[in-house]
């Protein structure tokens, strides 16, 4: 089974851009530090903000694999 050519073409894409990579590891480290020991980090887990936050949080991991 192959894969679809846009996953392929996704794929390079983003190795294609280290800028934007680089960025999104940085938007990452900064995301988690927030809900691991800044504000966020008081909040309760079941907090809406903190669950958006934590949302955008891995989503920018899952675009980045």
């Amino acid at each position: 089974m192959t894969r679809p050519r846009n996953d392929a073409v996704n794929k390079s894409e983003k190795r294609a851009n280290p800028q934007d990579r680089q960025a999104k590891m940085v938007r990452i480290q900064q995301d988690y530090r927030q809900l691991r020991y800044g504000r966020l980090s008081t909040l309760e887990i079941s907090h809406s903000e903190y669950q958006k936050a934590l949302k955008q949080l891995k989503k920018n991991v899952r675009e980045l694999r």
